[in-house]
């Protein structure tokens, strides 16, 4: 059994056994869909996430699973819109990235 650890409006936070899961009450929780709850590790981040979506903030981090978390979780289509942007950019400079894997060679 779970336990409502905090909440923010239509976003709730429950502490379960392997973690944290963080739901949007407004739709029903189905656990063969993905969309309207994530699950995390950190009791910390599971409350910047909820936080996050509820305020329609831009997340500070860019480690793929948690803005995708963030799109799950949330509703509102700019809010959307404004994370994936932050995933295609992010996955645009990952690949341009230009790595010198080998020391300049002297004589």
């Amino acid at each position: 059994m779970s336990m409502e650890i905090a909440s923010f409006g239509r976003i709730k936070v429950y502490k379960c056994k392997s973690g944290y899961i963080i739901h949007n009450t407004e739709y029903p929780f189905n656990t063969r869909e993905e969309k309207w709850h994530t699950h995390i590790n950190k009791k910390g981040m599971a409350l910047i996430i909820a936080k996050n979506v509820y305020e329609c903030l831009t997340p500070k981090t860019r480690n793929y699973y948690l803005l995708i978390s963030h799109i799950r979780l949330s509703d509102n289509e700019e809010y959307i819109a404004k994370i994936q942007h932050l995933i295609d950019v992010h996955n645009r400079n990952k690949k341009n990235k230009f790595h010198n894997r080998g020391g300049r060679k002297v004589g």
